[in-house]
């Protein structure tokens, strides 16, 4: 049987809504960041250890970052970046705004900060009493791969703030957004163009690629498209009886969707982005609170029941 591991993800433009120094649910782990990291850290962790990106990218996107998400007890580093697919999916379906993870690594950031006094025992009574014991580089060996090494991200400056509430109901989410997937391993087009899309800087390109994800989870359809689309996502998302109303919904977008693709409109408001991104956060909720996707024909069968 394999070695279970941990593998950890800064997180860049999120910040603690939270007293706490972690949360913790599942395999997902949500920490504070406590200290600052310094360059001559991150050059011991260049010299002394396994980085696969350079130490002078880490200092910068670490200089963004406020928070940490932990997956644990999983076999590869795979199965970690599976499971925090999941968990983003999760925390974009709670109303979080998008957000970036530069890297993974062996270790947490809280673990390797202060690795270089400590290692030379130079200058260590300057460090905070908690950053003057921990990691040293002949005890363990940090190893760190890149991951999302950009700074474009759509995000959303009022919904930045995680609160223990977010992250529980998140992780429980995360948890059947993973076996859902299991079973339909199409919906992995959508999960993936939903990470995706905000990282896109152009949001015309970005608001095409949200319905790239949307239009996966309905290959049959073909002809009279905005109006099938609209109606399938009205049956599948809306909760009650406003079925018409959110289908005008879908329809407005997709008539903006149609005139970006066909070069009519160049310029969409961060407005129309926010619309686009709230349908897909609808649809993967609405997935999970069915436990499954309907296919085109069971969201007829529903509707003219």
């Amino acid at each position: 049987m394999a070695e279970k591991k941990s593998y950890y993800f800064p997180i860049l433009f999120l910040v603690p809504g939270f007293e706490e120094s972690e949360i913790n649910i599942g395999h997902f782990t949500l920490s504070t960041r406590k200290w600052r990291t310094s360059t001559f850290d991150l050059a011991t962790l260049a010299t002394r250890h396994k980085l696969h990106l350079p130490y002078q990218a880490m200092d910068i996107f670490l200089g963004h970052c406020s928070l940490e998400i932990c997956i644990s007890d999983v076999e590869t580093m795979e199965e970690a970046q599976r499971k925090f697919r999941a968990i983003q999916v999760a925390l974009y379906k709670n109303g979080m705004s998008p957000f970036l993870s530069p890297l993974i690594s062996t270790h947490s950031i809280n673990s390797y900060s202060g690795i270089n006094a400590r290692d030379s025992g130079l200058s260590l009574d300057k460090l905070p009493d908690g950053l003057r014991t921990g990691l040293k580089s002949d005890q363990d060996v940090v190893e760190a791969w890149p991951l999302e090494l950009s700074f474009d991200c759509q995000t959303i400056n009022e919904k930045r703030s995680v609160s223990v509430k977010s992250f529980y109901e998140a992780g429980k989410f995360a948890e059947e957004w993973l076996r859902i997937t299991a079973r339909t391993p199409s919906l992995l087009a959508l999960e993936s163009a939903m990470i995706g899309a905000p990282k896109l800087s152009s949001r015309t390109q970005s608001i095409l690629h949200i319905w790239t994800a949307l239009e996966s989870i309905f290959p049959l359809v073909t002809t009279e498209v905005s109006f099938r689309v609209a109606l399938y996502m009205a049956q599948l998302n809306s909760i009650g009886t406003d079925r018409r109303g959110y289908h005008s919904r879908v329809k407005r977008a997709y008539n903006l969707r149609s005139k970006i693709a066909h070069g009519a409109k160049f310029n969409p408001e961060f407005s129309d982005w926010i619309e686009a991104w709230g349908l897909v956060t609808d649809t993967v909720a609405a997935i999970v609170r069915r436990g499954r996707l309907p296919n085109e024909e069971e969201l007829l069968d529903e509707l003219l029941a």
